[in-house]
């Protein structure tokens, strides 16, 4: 039986077992001339008692309704944005940091990454985000259309959103904030008519997620008090960036805008199930970027999420030219063009476990926890595996975190074995100047 059914017959049973118990007071109101009769008494009492329990279940299924309306969109109203670690490591270098008003530009640009993703416009949000959470998206709403699933999001809005820890390295400083929020969210067959669909995601509940957003920026970059990268300016010369659209260099100062170079750009997204605060990456750094300053944790990792992306991509399509400009002629040669069957991939964490030197590369291993269905409709499996990135020890790589992109306007390279820019026309290398995937093995 259900909840609400149960509920209903606890309130009717309470309501009857009143009427009995206080039969003589309720007899005073019936009609005394049917008093001797057995079958008029059984009337009114059954009268009384439908009325009582027609009143009791009116009113239930009423609070019932009210209730429903108001949770959990209730807290829409009223998003938290909470400082529950110290920030003061930020405010030492950067004087202008304002806790709150960073926390307020993360709300206003998870509502444009959400609205981004239901309408699949991911341009919309490209100069905001890296190259890594880019394609990510990209990759994915690729996949789902490939498949004819269309994901349908409604009643979304932020619970809270909270700092989480501050971490710095010599590069880079990274924020990381904690994303609570709720919404109405399924997958449904995108050829279903449009009324099916709204049905389907009516029916669903609205549910509840946390993530661990990071955002990462150069050490010495500091906040602009006209409003940086998140307020919509070039975080370089405050200018406005609004209609670039896949453009991510500034018209004016022609800077790279999501390259972490001047503002906060959010680089990684992670389950918080799956996420800890851990510097692990910057000790075992130290020792290379002596060598080559641009060798840094976050850009590597950021780098290899773009890279898991591509790989899925390639096994999905069966084309190993997707990952022609970012892999090594070895990687290619061993890779599968078997079309295979991926849904719903999902990845929990990206870290870098080490760093070693060979023939005149770094050579570097990134964790990636993940999970994937592999037939329809199948249940998810769970994946770690470790990717194997290099790039010579000669070569200093551009961009930070804008990586994937045309050095001359910064919009995204062609996806096919195009030799020039589609936006700029400038001539694009064969193989990117970046870390290029050599290895995928199976981790602990």
């Amino acid at each position: 039986m259900s909840d609400n059914k149960a509920s209903f017959v606890s309130i009717s049973l309470v309501l009857l077992i009143y009427i009995i118990m206080n039969a003589d007071q309720i007899a005073k109101v019936l009609d005394k001339s049917n008093a001797d009769s057995p079958f008029a008494v059984i009337f009114s009492y059954g009268f009384i008692w439908s009325i009582l329990t027609g009143i009791s279940a009116s009113f239930y299924f009423l609070v019932v309704a009210f209730m429903k309306k108001l949770s959990p969109k209730k807290i829409e109203l009223a998003t938290r944005r909470e400082t529950l670690i110290p920030v003061t490591e930020i405010q030492s270098k950067d004087p202008n940091f304002q806790p709150d008003l960073f926390l307020k530009n993360v709300g206003k640009l998870a509502e444009k990454l959400n609205y981004a993703w239901t309408q699949n416009k991911m341009g919309m949000v490209r100069n905001l985000v890296s190259a890594g959470i880019h394609n990510r998206f990209n990759i994915q709403l690729k996949l789902m259309d490939m498949q004819g699933i269309q994901n349908l999001m409604q009643d979304w809005f932020l619970d809270s959103v909270t700092f989480a820890a501050v971490e710095s390295d010599e590069v880079y400083q990274t924020t990381h904030v904690e994303i609570h929020a709720w919404a109405r969210d399924v997958n449904v067959n995108k050829n279903l008519p449009e009324s099916q669909k709204l049905e389907l995601l009516q029916s669903t509940p609205q549910t509840d997620y946390y993530e661990i957003w990071s955002f990462v920026r150069k050490i010495g970059a500091i906040t602009k008090k006209e409003g940086g990268l998140l307020s919509g300016n070039c975080p370089n010369c405050g200018a406005s960036i609004e209609g670039l659209g896949e453009l991510n260099q500034c018209k004016h100062c022609k800077s790279i805008i999501n390259s972490g170079d001047y503002d906060w750009v959010l680089a990684e997204i992670t389950q918080k199930i799956e996420w800890s605060a851990q510097s692990h990456g910057s000790d075992i750094l130290k020792e290379a970027r002596e060598k080559n300053p641009s060798v840094n944790r976050q850009v590597i990792e950021d780098r290899a999420s773009y890279l898991f992306w591509r790989w899925i991509e390639a096994r999905s399509l069966g084309k190993k030219e997707v990952l022609k400009r970012d892999a090594s002629e070895n990687f290619l040669k061993q890779f599968s063009s078997k079309k295979e069957f991926i849904e719903n991939p999902a990845v929990g964490s990206v870290d870098l476990v080490n760093i070693s030197e060979n023939n005149g590369k770094f050579f570097v291993s990134v964790k990636i926890l993940w999970s994937a269905a592999f037939q329809k409709d199948a249940e998810p499996l769970h994946r770690r595996n470790l990717f194997t990135l290099s790039l010579p020890i000669n070569v200093e790589r551009k961009g930070g975190l804008s990586s994937n992109s045309c050095e001359s306007c910064g919009a995204p390279l062609p996806e096919s074995d195009a030799l020039n820019c589609e936006y700029c026309g400038a001539e694009v290398p064969t193989q990117v100047n970046d870390w290029i995937l050599e290895g995928i093995s199976k981790a602990n």
